[in-house]
């Protein structure tokens, strides 16, 4: 709890990673945190079909995020980035949350007294699977973002028809991702996001792109929709949720 307020203090000078107003001592320790008056991602995707332009805005803010976690000196991992751990406040304006599991890297160490054990088995990497003892990376991240890109194209969480984490396991390791075949394929933007997800997701970290070059992608699909198609989803948003 006190490093997930440590890393909050510092991540709150982002816009887009949720801000820390302060703690709780008694009776328990506790992380006091701005009220987001449009939940999860995962709770909107879940209910409400998002017109695209909001979509891409919400993927490239979620990129603006974490590059600036990544970018942060230590650096900051998130390790469990997921659509439930993604915020929305009364704009639709993203706040990535839920720091519980983060690290702080140093110098290619990761300094923790845990484990990754606990993240989101959907959104980890094979390498997490390989081998036991293996610290996570800034790629880790970008894997779990690739997973994170299809749940916003699809609208869907991924591996439902698994039998179990162990299916889910044999299926990332032997190379097998979240089925492309509900992605839209008639969509100019959606295929250059598509693309971009599969690169976050490759089976060799080294092959997956940094948060920079996300947030760089992203921008160019972000910037193709215009303040009034931003405006006019927000309020077909709010019309479908009430």
């Amino acid at each position: 709890m006190y490093s997930e307020a440590r890393k909050l203090k510092l991540a709150s000078k982002s816009d887009h990673v949720i801000s820390l107003l302060g703690v709780c001592l008694e009776p328990h320790f506790a992380i006091v945190m701005p009220f987001m008056e449009n939940g999860s991602l995962a709770g909107l995707l879940r209910d409400v079909n998002v017109p695209w332009a909001l979509r891409w805005r919400m993927a490239h803010e979620i990129s603006l995020g974490m590059t600036f976690l990544h970018c942060q000196d230590p650096q900051i991992l998130h390790c469990d980035l997921k659509a439930e751990n993604v915020l929305l406040d009364g704009d639709f304006r993203v706040k990535i949350s839920d720091f519980g599991l983060s690290k702080w890297k140093i110098r290619s160490r990761i300094v923790t007294a845990t484990s990754p054990v606990g993240g989101t088995i959907t959104h980890a990497p094979p390498e997490y699977f390989l081998d036991i003892n293996i610290a996570p990376t800034e790629k880790f991240d970008v894997y779990s973002f690739g997973v994170l890109l299809w749940e916003i194209a699809t609208r869907k969480k991924p591996y439902t028809n698994a039998q179990n984490s162990a299916h889910i396991r044999f299926a990332a390791i032997s190379g097998q991702r979240p089925d492309m075949t509900h992605v839209p394929t008639n969509l100019p933007h959606v295929s250059e996001v598509s693309q971009l997800m599969q690169r976050c997701w490759s089976q060799k970290p080294e092959n997956r792109p940094s948060f920079q070059e996300c947030e760089d992608h992203l921008r160019a699909v972000n910037n193709r929709s215009s303040k009034d198609d931003i405006l006019k989803a927000i309020i077909d948003v709010q019309k479908m949720k009430a």
